[in-house]
This record gives structure tokens, C-alpha cells and sequence, in this order.
């Protein structure tokens, strides 16, 4: 009986095998959420520089509004401001939706 409690003989090679082998499930899992990430970071970058560049709009038309010096498109009945159609990706006609 002492010798099974006294037993100090270290780890056997089936414990470091089952060691092993659940350490690379680990490891592939979190492989495999790699690509996800980079997908997600690059997303994140547009919609940051997407926000920046609204937020730059917003302060320069902010500027023209609040410009005494300049008409209020919103009081004339010719407003200032023209409107123009934009496409997607540059094409020169609208095309249907799906």
C-alpha cells in the first residue's frame, strides 16, 4: 500500500502523448479563427477610415451652413447645392437591384 502512494516515478509516455495531442487540438483551434480576425480587422480599418472621412463632410458642410456670409440652401427657392446621381463601383447607369 505505501508503495502505491510513494510512487514517484514521474509521468508516463501514454500521459504526455494525451499532453500532447490536446495541446495542438488548442493550438489548431485557434488557428482556425485566424483568418476570421484578419477578415474583421481589415473591415474595421474601412469602417474607421469610412467614419473619418464622414466626419470631415459633416464639418465642412457644418462650416457652410453656419457661414453668414454664405446663402442657407434651406430658405432659397434655388438652392446653392446641386444634386448629382452616384453609381456603384463607377458604372455610368443605374443598374436594377436584386
Amino acid at each position: 500500500m505505501c508503495s502505491s502512494i510513494c510512487n514517484k516515478k514521474g509521468m508516463s509516455l501514454i500521459e504526455v502523448l494525451i499532453s500532447l495531442f490536446l495541446i495542438s487540438v488548442g493550438i489548431l483551434g485557434l488557428l482556425s479563427l485566424q483568418p476570421k480576425a484578419w477578415s474583421l480587422s481589415g473591415k474595421s480599418d474601412y469602417l474607421g477610415r469610412a467614419a473619418g472621412i464622414l466626419q470631415k463632410e459633416l464639418e465642412t458642410n457644418e462650416a457652410l451652413l453656419l457661414n453668414p456670409c454664405n446663402p442657407n440652401p434651406c430658405k432659397t427657392t434655388n438652392p446653392s447645392i446641386s444634386t448629382k446621381d452616384v453609381f456603384i463601383s463607377g458604372l455610368g447607369a443605374a443598374q436594377a437591384g436584386m
